[in-house]
């Protein structure tokens, strides 16, 4: 230990023991800090491995969905009836005459296709042969022998067929007749609360038409409609997604619209 240095303004025992605690050794609080350090260190490590193994667990991958035609489920409360004026049935308008259409004058044939049909009439250069002269022809006469025409047809280029197209996706539907999908019930709980929304559902649908999965893709605000549309929409039948002739597995967007109609 060093020497120990009298402290001007404090009483004599203070002094001493505030240089008994400035000279204490530098090792163990160096000791004491890496220690913490380490510990530190080490359960930041368990803390980041605990949630590597947990994040697949909450990580969902969100495959693109088909927004379909929202559902609308009206109520329609009863109202006093209000006088209805009728309006008188407007004049039918007169459908007027087409005008004549012009007479198009038929087009001139080009030059060039008059050119071609002559020079096509024209005979072809000949072939002089000499002929053996005789007592009764003349040793200078010639003849002329045509070619003759081609008869055969020109040679015809096969079409060349397009590339067949990727089959285009033909998105489920839940609107089909056959299915005799119900609406869902308007709660009475929010009947008497006036409550109105809009419940929008995200389905995934099997190849055989089932919800395998409904999930809620965004709330009307009112747990009495959200429960009523999952509750009935779980129990729909759809129209599978086709690919080409082949029913294809796909998401769907269902919205429902919660409507009270001749509410005051």
């Amino acid at each position: 230990m060093g020497r120990a240095w009298p402290i001007i303004g404090l009483p004599h025992g203070h002094a001493s023991m505030l240089n008994e605690l400035a000279h204490l050794p530098a090792d163990a609080e160096r000791r004491r800090t890496r220690w913490s350090l380490v510990v530190a260190f080490v359960v930041s490590i368990a803390l980041h491995a605990a949630l590597l193994g947990l994040a697949p667990g909450f990580v969902e991958e969100r495959q693109p969905a088909v927004r379909l035609g929202a559902l609308e489920v009206i109520l329609r409360v009863p109202a006093e009836p209000l006088p209805v004026a009728v309006p008188e049935p407007a004049p039918q308008p007169v459908p007027a005459e087409p005008a004549p259409q012009p007479v198009q004058p038929a087009p001139a044939q080009p030059e060039m296709a008059a050119t071609a049909a002559q020079a096509k009439s024209r005979p072809g250069p000949g072939i002089a042969l000499p002929v053996p002269s005789d007592s009764q022809s003349d040793p200078d006469r010639s003849f002329v022998i045509a070619p003759a025409r081609s008869s055969d047809p020109l040679p015809t280029v096969p079409e060349q067929k397009a590339p067949a197209a990727e089959a285009q996706i033909t998105p489920a539907s839940f609107s089909a007749a056959y299915l005799n999908n119900p609406a869902p019930r308007y709660p009475d709980a929010a009947r008497r609360l006036g409550q109105e929304g809009t419940v929008t559902l995200r389905v995934l649908v099997t190849v055989d038409g089932m919800p395998a999965r409904v999930d809620m893709e965004q709330s009307s605000g009112s747990p009495h409609l959200d429960g009523a549309a999952l509750e009935r929409v779980r129990n729909w039948r759809f129209k599978p997604a086709w690919q080409g002739s082949v029913p294809v597995e796909s998401w769907v967007i269902v919205p429902i619209v919660f409507r009270l109609e001749g509410a005051s």
